[in-house]
């Protein structure tokens, strides 16, 4: 049986196409491999910020991994990767785990695939688009969790926004139908700093939303 063992070092390692590039002052890892199983660790630093990463995967030719990603002070402004536009971050420094756990999905089946992330982003900034004109969402800190299980997405997010916060709890079932169960919370949202959709407008606003049942398919 075929047995093997890599350790490797990079320094000003840059990966670059045609398009973008991506430059990591520092990536190193190892990695041993016996009765079909990849044991595997990782560690660079990337975005101004570092990760690492370890796990181990069982059969190469039908993946099932199991695996570990921790990541901190990623400067969301070096991340050339996708393309600018209404949603993609401008600005924001992010801190966050990922766990992995499953084979690998196939045809969007995510039913023996096991997710848990959480995350803390400070300095959040989207770019928004009303009316075609653009405008920056400001962020000062985007803090969750979110757990995927047997095509159960439970979820713990919270923002502060406009002058006040956003809270959204609850669990979505993400199988042939989507269904909720989810309460969100605003708490003294600023009117006058969403003028870009109500003009003329000020004061607070303070609610909660609940959702429960299967969402509509458009």
């Amino acid at each position: 049986k075929l047995t093997g063992k890599l350790n490797f070092k990079f320094k000003d390692l840059v990966l670059a196409n045609k398009l973008e590039k991506v430059s990591l002052t520092k990536l190193e890892g190892s990695g041993d491999y016996k009765s079909n199983q990849l044991d595997y660790q990782l560690l660079g630093n990337i975005f101004a910020g570092n990760f690492k990463s370890n796990g181990k995967v069982k059969d190469l030719k039908h993946p099932n991994i199991d695996s570990k990603l921790e990541y901190s002070n990623l400067d969301l402004s070096q991340v050339t990767i996708l393309k600018p536009g209404i949603g993609i971050p401008t600005q924001g420094v992010a801190t966050g785990t990922l766990k992995y756990k499953g084979p690998l999905p196939e045809n969007g089946n995510l039913k023996n695939l096991a997710v848990q992330t959480s995350f803390d982003i400070a300095g959040l900034s989207l770019p928004m688009e009303h009316n075609k004109k653009m405008f920056p969402l400001e962020i000062t800190s985007l803090k969750g969790t979110a757990d995927l299980n047997q095509n159960k997405l439970t979820h713990n997010v919270n923002a502060n926004l406009l002058g006040g916060s956003l809270g959204v709890t609850g669990n979505l079932n993400i199988g042939n139908k989507i269904s909720a169960n989810t309460t969100i919370k605003l708490k003294t949202i600023d009117l006058s700093s969403i003028d870009q959709f109500i003009p003329s407008m000020s004061g607070s606003i303070s609610g909660d939303v609940k959702l429960k049942g299967h969402l509509p398919k458009n």
